[in-house]
């Protein structure tokens, strides 16, 4: 994995990854076991909730070490915050952006959970751009866009 991207967009810092299957792969035990007790500890339900993949909480496990934020794919319903979301810390409050993956040739539209967060419409092209830019060039990309007005 290596970062091929980490710079700003007007407030919002983006850093995107080019990551192997392989890469994923060592994380995958210990994803699996996330996912496992988060379900129970969030009660989750797959019938009425978003249950994420265990490759989504492998690829969150992979951004959170590289960006050291934490990177979840889980919702917290608590504080209306959507999954895929990006905390300064473990307290929902610290909220601070969005993150996803794009693999398999899986295009921008089908993974653009960042949309809602860049409220500026030219942060939001320059954004999609350099992922449309890099996805041409990369198979496996993972994004986090943090909003650093945030920052505590």
């Amino acid at each position: 994995m290596s970062i091929v991207f980490d710079g700003m967009v007007n407030h919002y810092r983006v850093v995107v990854v080019s990551y192997s299957i392989k890469d994923v792969n060592r994380y995958l035990k210990e994803a699996e076991n996330r996912l496992k007790e988060s379900m129970e500890y969030l009660e989750l339900d797959p019938a009425e909730d978003f249950v994420p993949s265990p490759m989504d909480v492998a690829i969150g496990m992979m951004l959170s070490d590289i960006t050291r934020l934490d990177c979840t794919p889980f919702e917290e319903p608590g504080y209306g915050l959507p999954e895929f979301s990006i905390y300064y810390n473990a307290d929902a409050r610290s909220f601070c952006g969005r993150w996803g993956y794009l693999g398999d040739h899986q295009t921008l539209d089908e993974c653009g959970l960042y949309f809602a967060l860049v409220e500026e419409d030219e942060a939001r092209e320059k954004i999609t751009g350099i992922l449309e830019e890099l996805s041409n060039r990369y198979d496996n990309l993972a994004y986090a866009i943090i909003d650093t007005r945030y920052d505590p």
